[in-house]
Formats: C-alpha cells, structure tokens, sequence
C-alpha cells in the first residue's frame, strides 16, 4: 500500500520573521486533474516565548545587579507548543532608559541551547541606565521581559511603638503623634513613605485617626500594622508590592531603605516596641537580631532613634566621668546598626523624653485643633485629672520632637552619631 503520509522537516536556516505563525501554502489536485487545483494554507504555530529570566553570571547564577563592561546570560525558559525550533524563532532585543526597543544581533557566539534545552543569549552591559532586555517571538511584551540596572528609589519608613507602659491622656498616643509630626513636616512630599505601627494597646478609634492623619499629610503613603519584630524584620528585608528591595515595581524602581525614625520605648540597647505589654518580647529588637537584617535592603541609610538608651548597653542607673566605659557605646545597638548596615545611626545614650509631644507652649491655632478619643483602657489622669477615659490626640502630631531625659545621671543629654568603624560622637542634630 502506497504511503500517502505527507512529512514535513524544519530546514536547519530559514529567514526569521515576526509573524505569530509559519505558513506553507500549496497546491492541491483532485485525481490529478490541474483544472481542479486549489489553493491551501497551513498555518504553523511559532514558539513564541512565554517566560524569560535572568541574568545570570558565567557560573550561571542568577545575579541581582550587573556592571558596566562585564557579559550576562538571559534565558529563554518557556515557550508556547509547537512543532517548530524554539532557538530558530526567537528575537533578543533591548531597550535603554525607556527608549526605542531595538532588536539585538544573534550569532553563533551569543546564541545557544543550554543543557535544559533554554535559549540563552549573551548579552554584555554597557551603561548604567536601565536597561530591559526582551526575548520575543512576534512582539516584545513588558511581561516577558527583564530590567536591569533599574533606578534606586529611597524608602522613608517611620516605626511606631506600643504605650503600654505609661497609657495615659497625654501618653497613649505620643509615639503615633510623633511619627505624623514628621510625616507632616519632613515628608509629606515623600514618594515613598511608610508608617509602620505596632498595634498592641490601640483600639480600632485611635488606629482609625493615626491613619487618617497620616494620608492628610501624605495621600501616597503606606501605612502598616504590625505585632512582632518578625514582621517588622521581614518588611525592612523584603518591603512589599510597591517597596520591593529586589525586584522593580510597577515604576521600573527598586525601592532600598534610606531613612528610619524610630518613636518607641527603650532599654539598653533594645527597641522595646511593646514595653509592658502581654508580647514584649517579641516586640523587643536587640543587637541578636542586627544580623537578620538584609543589608542589601539598606541603601546609605540613616537612622534615627528616639528611644531610650540605643546608644547605651548599661542598666546603672548612676555615672561618673568616665561612664564610657560603663555605658559602652561603641559595643551598642546604635553602633552594631551603623556597622553591620554601614548606616549612621543616631540615639540617645540617656533615656529619651517625650513630654515636648503636646507642649504646645499656648498656641492658640494649634490647640483648637485637639482632639479626645475614648479609650477605657487608660490607667493614669496626667495633663487632664478629671477624665479617665479619654487619650489626646491631633491631626497634625506632635508639635515638638522627642528631646533628651535626665537619667541615667551624668550622661551627655545630646543626640549621638553612630557611623562604621568610628568612635561615637556628639550630633549636632
């Protein structure tokens, strides 16, 4: 019986194009009659690619930044099914500092299969604006495509503790009134602002107009709440959709932190987010947990504490002049920071003071703006004796930053500066 199976070969070189498709066309003869001869197409689909990835290094790993003059590999991992050779259909192309998409030149020397059948194409970087590389088969798509030396973006992100230990009228909120403070004065202009509260102690009211007070001072920001230093860890590590540290966002950016303030309790060289509080400790950040940090994450950043005793690893309560080698500021959290993160760091060897927070000194246009919110969990009647219930609060903050206590005794009252390898000093800040 004669084989009427027709085969068809894919030749080894053919011109590319950017069609979705192949077409063969040919002619068709009923009995063999050439007066009956139709015309017939058949289209074949491409492999057009689905997913690229990369770069990767010589030693084929995936690299997070590139330098200028050095060779990268892209890959081409996943393609739509077809019969046809993924390697003979697929386009490379870049595009620099959001201009032109222009294809790039493929030969034997930069094009090749790896082991795992990928189409790999080597491509070396030559400037450092960003640039997006496309492997396509008819149309290069964004989603299929890779960024590389994407812009660094800075991220400010203020923390927010608990007052679980003094909660009182004037004390409830004055973490929350000093994070909007800044958020007002500072950076209400910030692209990328995030407030990060600890929620233990706050009842949904006083969550409600922290909120709402921050967005009046900045409709872009991100606001998060939080219960544990874990998550506070994994947000500084990671960021999120809009603040990712690794990847570019939906602006092309990559988003490192470069500034934080910190509005919380103290003890010696602990952040005590939750002072008193049914999970203190695991809202404490001490100097174990400096190494968890991402340094990648961190981009020149400076950081601000306005806790107590940051820059202090001792609980004595009395020194003498030469409380330096008591206090220890050079084995601080302060400066286990500035040196593990290469920051500057900025903290208080002595306890912080926030009664500034609502001394507003009479002014009239600020005060008819305070606000009370019930709140049954307060325990103490400091600024206003008569009520129990009732916390203070304003939607423009604070009106004056946190400044230096009187204790431990002896201590400098000034702000300390924290920088790598170098012996705290005295800030003028």
């Amino acid at each position: 019986m004669a084989d009427n199976t027709i085969y068809m070969m894919e030749k080894d070189e053919y011109p590319k194009d950017k069609k979705p498709y192949h077409e063969l066309v040919t002619r068709v003869y009923f009995s063999g009659r050439p007066e009956t001869a139709k015309e017939a197409r058949l289209k074949m689909s491409k492999p057009l690619v689905k997913k690229v990835e990369g770069p990767f290094n010589e030693k084929d790993e995936l690299v997070e930044e590139t330098e200028v003059d050095k060779t990268y590999i892209f890959k081409a991992t996943k393609f739509q099914k077809s019969t046809l050779s993924p390697i003979k259909n697929t386009w490379w192309a870049a595009q620099i500092d959001g201009g032109d998409i222009c294809d790039l030149e493929t030969n034997k020397d930069n094009l090749y299969l790896d082991s795992n059948k990928n189409v790999c194409f080597k491509y070396k970087v030559e400037t450092e604006k960003p640039v997006r590389i496309y492997a396509y088969g008819s149309k290069p798509l964004k989603e299929i495509s890779i960024l590389i030396n994407p812009k660094i973006a800075l991220e400010t992100i203020l923390i927010i503790g608990t007052e679980q230990h003094s909660a009182n009228y004037g004390n409830k909120l004055m973490f929350p009134a000093q994070a909007i403070r800044e958020a007002r004065s500072n950076f209400k202009n910030e692209k990328y602002l995030t407030v990060i509260l600890f929620t233990d102690g706050y009842n949904s009211e006083e969550k409600k107009q922290i909120k709402e007070s921050l967005f009046e001072h900045n409709k872009s920001a991100n606001y998060l709440e939080i219960n544990s230093t874990t998550e506070l860890i994994k947000y500084l590590n990671d960021g999120d959709e809009k603040s990712n540290r690794l990847k570019p966002n939906s602006d092309e950016e990559v988003v490192k932190i470069g500034v934080i303030k910190i509005f919380a309790h103290g003890l010696p060289s602990i952040f005590d987010f939750g002072l008193d509080g049914k999970n203190q400790y695991s809202q404490r950040f001490q100097i174990s947990d400096v190494l968890k940090l991402n340094v990648k994450s961190f981009r020149n950043t400076e950081i601000y504490s306005y806790a107590c005793r940051t820059g202090n690893v001792s609980y004595d309560e009395v020194f003498d002049k030469n409380w330096e080698s008591v206090a220890k500021p050079n084995e601080s959290l302060a400066q286990k920071l500035a040196d593990f993160l290469n920051a500057t760091v900025y903290g208080y060897i002595k306890r912080s003071n926030y009664t500034s927070t609502w001394n507003d000194g009479g002014d009239e246009a600020y005060k008819k703006d305070y606000e009370e919110i019930e709140d049954e969990s307060v325990t103490g009647r400091i600024y206003k004796p008569w009520d129990w219930d009732e916390v203070l609060w304003h939607d423009n903050g604070a009106y004056k930053a946190p400044k230096s206590g009187n204790t431990p005794l002896n201590l400098p009252n000034e702000l300390y500066k924290f920088q790598k390898r170098k012996k705290p000093v005295k800030s003028n800040k």
